[in-house]
């Protein structure tokens, strides 16, 4: 059956029972987002239409450093996670990394290998994608082998690996947000934001992009 999702972002009538025995964990908890209401609610309704379509969108904050931005958006994948509306990956860049490496981390992190040996975690990328009914051989190796940086893949075709791979995250489950952060540093990000967006009449990924754009860094690189 389909995934439901809420008609709002917003709590409910607050549970009062819980807030002793809950407030000596406050510093355990992410700090909770106060105002911005508007954004927040176009945020939501564009996961809404992710659902409603079962398609990808794109949303982008854009803002001076130190605005807020990146909180902004995993506020919003912590909030679609915790009403059950979707998955989260998420991708961090800096300014002169090594092209290709946040994306490279963000599946890492989606398929729990971060910090394993690689004997170890292509053992569970190929379970991980057998237990998604991908039991390709050949796509098992390519994720590998994209995995490590040791691939012989031109962008366009590491773009595709990572939408069929995003397809099979989203197979029967729920919708996936997908944080780009500080994306002016990721132009491989981009294309494949582009990419997907282009492919949606043909292969349509229910997929909701946030990305964060810092308005500096643009003024300093145009390009």
């Amino acid at each position: 059956a389909p995934v439901m999702i809420a008609a709002t972002w917003r709590r409910a009538i607050p549970d009062n029972t819980r807030w002793e025995r809950g407030a000596s964990l406050f510093g355990l908890r992410p700090v909770p987002v106060v105002g911005r209401n508007q954004i927040r609610d176009r945020m939501w309704e564009s996961l809404r239409e992710v659902h409603r379509t079962r398609s990808a969108r794109a949303v982008v904050v854009r803002g001076a450093s130190g605005m807020g931005k990146s909180r902004l958006v995993h506020w919003m994948a912590r909030r679609a996670l915790e009403l059950g509306a979707a998955e989260m990956i998420f991708a961090s860049y800096v300014d002169d990394e090594e092209p290709g490496l946040s994306l490279r981390w963000a599946w890492l992190r989606a398929f729990n290998v971060v910090g394993m040996e690689l004997e170890t975690g292509g053992k569970l990328i190929a379970r991980t994608l057998r237990d998604l009914d991908a039991a390709d051989d050949v796509l098992i190796a390519a994720t590998m082998r994209a995995l490590q940086g040791s691939d012989d893949l031109d962008p366009a075709s590491r773009y595709t690996l990572f939408t069929r791979l995003l397809g099979l995250f989203c197979k029967g489950r729920r919708p996936h947000i997908v944080v780009l952060d500080d994306i002016q540093w990721g132009m491989d990000g981009l294309d494949w934001i582009a990419s997907v967006l282009a492919a949606q009449e043909r292969s349509p990924v229910p997929v909701l992009f946030l990305c964060t754009v810092q308005e500096e860094a643009l003024a300093e690189h145009p390009e």
